[in-house]
C-alpha cells in the first residue's frame, strides 16, 4: 500500500473514531435528560422566588443615616421594593398552580438556598400561597429539581434555569432555560404595566408547563400522560 492510500484510510479511520465519540457524548446527553424527564414527572419542582434581600437589608441599614426626608424617601423605597416583589410572586404561585400539572410543586426565597442544600430540599422553609414560610416536602425520597434564578452560560441573559440535585444545569435537548427578558415579557411591562406582574407570571407558568410536557411525550410517547 503507497504512502498516499494509507494517508486516505487513515483519514477515514480517523473520521470514525471521531463520530463515534461525539454520538456517545450526544447520547450521555439525550439520555441525562431522559432520565430528567422521567423524574421529574414523578418528582418535585422546586421554583426559586426572589427576596430582594440584598437590597432590602442595604436599605433598611441607610434608615439610620440622613434626615427625615431622606428617612422618608428610603422608607417608600423599601415599600415600594416589597410590593412589587410580593405581587410577582404571589402571582407566579397562582399561575402555576393554574397551568402548571407537570409534577409536584414547591417554592422557596433564594436566601434560604443553602439551609435548603444542607437539608436536601426537606426542611421547613418553602412556602405556602401567602409567601409565608415553615412548610416541608412532604416526600423527601422523591426525586426533585430546582428551577432558579441564574444566568445563560454564554450571553449571561437572565433566566429560569433547571437544575438537578447535584446542581448541574439538565442538558439539551431537554428545555431547562427559560429567558425572564423577551417579546413576550416586554410587550406585557410596555403595554400592560398595571397587570404585567399576572401576564408575566402566566406566561412563565405556561411556558414551563409546555416545554416540559413535550419533551416528556418525546421521550415517553409509550406512557403519554
Amino acid at each position: 500500500m503507497n504512502c498516499f492510500y494509507l494517508k486516505v484510510l487513515s483519514f477515514i479511520v480517523f473520521n470514525i473514531f471521531l463520530n463515534f465519540k461525539l454520538i456517545g457524548q450526544d447520547t450521555g446527553l439525550v439520555s441525562t435528560a431522559y432520565i430528567a424527564a422521567g423524574e421529574l414527572v414523578k418528582g418535585d419542582l422546586l421554583i426559586m422566588l426572589k427576596s430582594e434581600k440584598n437590597r432590602l437589608d442595604a436599605l433598611n441599614e441607610e434608615l439610620s443615616k440622613g434626615d427625615e426626608k431622606y428617612k422618608l424617601k428610603v422608607t417608600k423605597l423599601i415599600q415600594e421594593i416589597i410590593s412589587d416583589r410580593d405581587s410577582f410572586n404571589m402571582n407566579f404561585i397562582k399561575a402555576i398552580e393554574q397551568h402548571y400539572q407537570f409534577s409536584k410543586v414547591y417554592f422557596f426565597y433564594d436566601h434560604d438556598y443553602l439551609e435548603l442544600v444542607k437539608s436536601n430540599f426537606i426542611g421547613g422553609r418553602f412556602l405556602n400561597n401567602d409567601l409565608r414560610k415553615g412548610f416541608t416536602r412532604k416526600f423527601g425520597n422523591r426525586p426533585y429539581y430546582v428551577l432558579k434564578f441564574s444566568k445563560t452560560k454564554n450571553q449571561s441573559l437572565d433566566a429560569y434555569i433547571l437544575y438537578d440535585k447535584n446542581e448541574n444545569i439538565v442538558p439539551n435537548p431537554f428545555p431547562s432555560i427559560i429567558r425572564l427578558n423577551n417579546f413576550s415579557t416586554w410587550k406585557n411591562n410596555i403595554f400592560y404595566s398595571k397587570t404585567a406582574h399576572a401576564r408575566n407570571a402566566n406566561y412563565f407558568a405556561k411556558k414551563i408547563q409546555k416545554s416540559y410536557r413535550k419533551i416528556y411525550e418525546k421521550f415517553y410517547k409509550e406512557t403519554f400522560m
